[in-house]
Protein backbone atom coordinates (compact mmCIF):
# COMPACT_ATOMS: atom_id res chain seq x y z
CA UNK A 1 0.00 0.00 0.00
CA UNK A 2 2.81 2.41 0.88
CA UNK A 3 4.59 1.60 -2.42
CA UNK A 4 1.43 2.30 -4.42
CA UNK A 5 0.91 5.61 -2.60
CA UNK A 6 4.54 6.62 -3.18
CA UNK A 7 4.29 5.78 -6.91
CA UNK A 8 1.02 7.71 -7.20
CA UNK A 9 2.56 10.79 -5.55
CA UNK A 10 5.63 10.52 -7.80
CA UNK A 11 3.52 10.26 -10.98
CA UNK A 12 1.27 13.15 -9.88
CA UNK A 13 4.32 15.32 -9.17
CA UNK A 14 5.80 14.47 -12.57
CA UNK A 15 2.50 15.22 -14.33
CA UNK A 16 2.23 18.58 -12.55
CA UNK A 17 5.58 19.58 -14.08
CA UNK A 18 4.35 18.66 -17.57
CA UNK A 19 1.92 21.40 -18.43
CA UNK A 20 2.35 22.68 -21.97
CA UNK A 21 3.88 25.42 -24.10
CA UNK A 22 5.48 28.81 -23.51
CA UNK A 23 6.51 31.43 -26.05
CA UNK A 24 9.83 30.99 -27.85
CA UNK A 25 10.27 27.35 -26.89
CA UNK A 26 11.00 24.28 -28.99
CA UNK A 27 8.69 21.26 -28.78
CA UNK A 28 8.51 17.90 -30.51
CA UNK A 29 5.13 16.24 -31.24
CA UNK A 30 4.83 12.51 -31.84
CA UNK A 31 1.54 10.94 -32.95
CA UNK A 32 0.34 7.47 -33.83
CA UNK A 33 -3.09 6.79 -35.24
CA UNK A 34 -5.52 5.40 -37.79
CA UNK A 35 -5.64 6.49 -41.46
CA UNK A 36 -8.85 6.23 -43.50
CA UNK A 37 -8.32 6.74 -47.27
CA UNK A 38 -11.04 8.71 -49.07
CA UNK A 39 -11.51 5.73 -51.42
CA UNK A 40 -12.24 3.35 -48.51
CA UNK A 41 -10.08 1.05 -46.42
CA UNK A 42 -7.84 1.78 -43.46
CA UNK A 43 -4.36 1.64 -42.00
CA UNK A 44 -1.91 3.34 -39.67
CA UNK A 45 -0.17 6.70 -39.54
CA UNK A 46 2.80 8.11 -37.66
CA UNK A 47 3.72 11.81 -37.40
CA UNK A 48 6.97 13.39 -36.16
CA UNK A 49 6.68 17.18 -35.85
CA UNK A 50 9.33 19.55 -34.49
CA UNK A 51 7.78 22.95 -33.68
CA UNK A 52 8.63 26.43 -32.47
CA UNK A 53 6.10 28.22 -30.25
CA UNK A 54 5.63 31.80 -31.42
CA UNK A 55 3.58 32.63 -28.33
CA UNK A 56 1.23 30.79 -25.94
CA UNK A 57 -1.46 30.58 -28.66
CA UNK A 58 0.51 29.80 -31.84
CA UNK A 59 3.24 27.54 -33.10
CA UNK A 60 4.82 26.65 -36.44
CA UNK A 61 6.57 23.45 -37.42
CA UNK A 62 7.46 20.84 -39.98
CA UNK A 63 5.48 17.61 -39.97
CA UNK A 64 7.22 14.50 -41.23
CA UNK A 65 4.54 11.85 -41.54
CA UNK A 66 3.98 8.36 -42.87
CA UNK A 67 0.66 6.67 -43.59
CA UNK A 68 0.23 3.07 -44.83
CA UNK A 69 -3.16 1.55 -45.63
CA UNK A 70 -5.22 -0.92 -47.59
CA UNK A 71 -7.71 0.74 -49.91
CA UNK A 72 -10.25 0.27 -52.69
CA UNK A 73 -9.14 1.29 -56.19
CA UNK A 74 -12.66 1.43 -57.56
CA UNK A 75 -14.61 -0.26 -60.33
CA UNK A 76 -11.78 -0.32 -62.91
CA UNK A 77 -9.75 -2.76 -60.85
CA UNK A 78 -10.43 -6.41 -60.01
CA UNK A 79 -7.44 -6.57 -57.70
CA UNK A 80 -7.59 -8.66 -54.59
CA UNK A 81 -4.99 -6.71 -52.60
CA UNK A 82 -4.32 -2.96 -52.82
CA UNK A 83 -1.92 -1.19 -50.48
CA UNK A 84 -0.96 2.44 -50.44
CA UNK A 85 1.52 4.50 -48.52
CA UNK A 86 2.67 8.06 -48.46
CA UNK A 87 5.26 10.21 -46.79
CA UNK A 88 4.52 13.86 -46.08
CA UNK A 89 6.78 16.86 -45.59
CA UNK A 90 4.54 19.74 -44.53
CA UNK A 91 5.02 23.17 -43.02
CA UNK A 92 2.39 23.52 -40.24
CA UNK A 93 0.68 26.19 -38.15
CA UNK A 94 -1.52 25.62 -35.06
CA UNK A 95 -3.66 28.11 -33.13
CA UNK A 96 -4.65 27.26 -29.52
CA UNK A 97 -7.84 28.37 -27.78
CA UNK A 98 -6.28 28.26 -24.33
CA UNK A 99 -7.76 30.25 -21.45
CA UNK A 100 -4.59 30.29 -19.36
CA UNK A 101 -6.00 28.45 -16.35
CA UNK A 102 -5.80 24.74 -17.23
CA UNK A 103 -3.71 22.24 -19.12
CA UNK A 104 -6.58 21.59 -21.60
CA UNK A 105 -5.96 23.46 -24.86
CA UNK A 106 -8.10 22.91 -27.99
CA UNK A 107 -6.50 23.89 -31.31
CA UNK A 108 -7.06 24.20 -35.04
CA UNK A 109 -4.33 24.11 -37.61
CA UNK A 110 -3.22 23.35 -41.09
CA UNK A 111 -0.32 23.12 -43.42
CA UNK A 112 0.93 22.70 -46.94
CA UNK A 113 3.77 20.77 -48.47
CA UNK A 114 4.87 17.73 -50.44
CA UNK A 115 3.50 14.17 -50.36
CA UNK A 116 5.29 11.16 -51.83
CA UNK A 117 2.54 8.68 -52.76
CA UNK A 118 3.10 4.99 -53.58
CA UNK A 119 0.74 2.09 -54.23
CA UNK A 120 0.83 -1.53 -55.34
CA UNK A 121 -1.86 -4.11 -55.97
CA UNK A 122 -1.85 -7.82 -56.69
CA UNK A 123 -4.66 -9.67 -58.40
CA UNK A 124 -6.14 -9.88 -61.89
CA UNK A 125 -4.19 -6.81 -63.06
CA UNK A 126 -1.01 -6.11 -61.12
CA UNK A 127 -0.28 -2.41 -60.63
CA UNK A 128 2.46 -0.39 -59.06
CA UNK A 129 3.04 3.33 -58.86
CA UNK A 130 4.79 6.20 -57.15
CA UNK A 131 4.13 9.90 -57.54
CA UNK A 132 4.99 13.19 -55.86
CA UNK A 133 2.14 15.59 -55.13
CA UNK A 134 1.71 18.99 -53.55
CA UNK A 135 -1.02 18.95 -50.93
CA UNK A 136 -2.43 20.39 -47.79
CA UNK A 137 -3.80 19.39 -44.41
CA UNK A 138 -6.42 20.75 -41.99
CA UNK A 139 -6.66 19.54 -38.41
CA UNK A 140 -8.30 20.12 -35.05
CA UNK A 141 -7.83 18.57 -31.64
CA UNK A 142 -6.66 19.28 -28.13
CA UNK A 143 -3.68 19.02 -25.82
CA UNK A 144 -4.15 17.84 -22.23
CA UNK A 145 -0.97 18.23 -20.25
CA UNK A 146 1.67 16.76 -22.57
CA UNK A 147 -0.78 14.49 -24.41
CA UNK A 148 -2.32 15.33 -27.78
CA UNK A 149 -5.40 14.11 -29.67
CA UNK A 150 -5.94 15.26 -33.26
CA UNK A 151 -8.18 14.67 -36.28
CA UNK A 152 -6.89 15.72 -39.68
CA UNK A 153 -7.71 15.55 -43.35
CA UNK A 154 -4.89 15.40 -45.89
CA UNK A 155 -5.75 16.85 -49.30
CA UNK A 156 -3.61 15.08 -51.91
CA UNK A 157 -4.20 15.11 -55.68
CA UNK A 158 -5.23 12.01 -57.64
CA UNK A 159 -2.69 9.65 -59.20
CA UNK A 160 -2.84 7.50 -62.32
CA UNK A 161 -3.10 3.76 -61.69
CA UNK A 162 -0.73 2.02 -64.11
CA UNK A 163 -0.40 -1.71 -64.75
CA UNK A 164 2.93 -3.48 -65.24
CA UNK A 165 2.64 -2.90 -69.02
CA UNK A 166 2.55 0.88 -68.39
CA UNK A 167 -1.14 1.13 -69.35
CA UNK A 168 -3.20 3.70 -67.45
CA UNK A 169 -6.17 1.91 -65.85
CA UNK A 170 -7.72 4.96 -64.17
CA UNK A 171 -7.08 7.33 -61.30
CA UNK A 172 -6.88 6.76 -57.56
CA UNK A 173 -7.83 9.12 -54.73
CA UNK A 174 -4.89 9.80 -52.40
CA UNK A 175 -6.47 11.99 -49.71
CA UNK A 176 -7.05 10.49 -46.28
CA UNK A 177 -8.58 11.26 -42.89
CA UNK A 178 -6.46 10.55 -39.83
CA UNK A 179 -7.11 10.29 -36.11
CA UNK A 180 -4.06 10.26 -33.86
CA UNK A 181 -3.05 10.28 -30.23
CA UNK A 182 0.37 11.15 -28.99
CA UNK A 183 2.53 13.25 -26.76
CA UNK A 184 4.93 16.12 -27.04
CA UNK A 185 8.22 16.92 -25.43
CA UNK A 186 9.55 20.36 -24.56
CA UNK A 187 7.53 23.52 -25.07
CA UNK A 188 7.58 24.67 -21.46
CA UNK A 189 4.41 25.40 -19.49
CA UNK A 190 1.26 27.21 -20.54
CA UNK A 191 1.58 30.93 -19.82
CA UNK A 192 -0.63 32.09 -16.95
Amino acid sequence: MRKSFFILVLVAGFAAQLEAQEANKFRLDLGLGYAIPSSGGGGVLFNFEPKWTLNEKMNVGIRLGVAAYGRDLGSFSNNTIEVGANASYIGTYDYYFHNGTSSFAPFVGGGAGFYQVASASIGNSNTIGADGKLGGMLRAGFDVGKFRVAAEYNFIGKSDVIDLNNQVLGTAENGYFGISIGAYFGGGKWGK
